[in-house]
């Protein structure tokens, strides 16, 4: 079984959040989402959650 997480990131007055434009799959082209993945063998979600924003953004 696998696990996922999925995270947002605001800005400290919570007016601005931090989003993925996708381009794949060619069904989810254009759609906005959440940054987030898989959990490896031996991570715990807060790991996950920060290699995959790292990852996703660079942050």
């Amino acid at each position: 079984m696998n696990f996922y997480v999925n995270g947002f990131m605001y800005s400290e007055d919570e007016k601005k959040i931090v989003l993925i434009k996708k381009n794949t799959p060619e069904w989810q082209r254009g759609l906005f989402n959440g940054i987030g993945g898989s959990i490896e063998a031996g991570e715990s979600p807060e790991e996950a959650i920060v290699r995959e924003f790292e990852e996703e953004t660079g942050v």
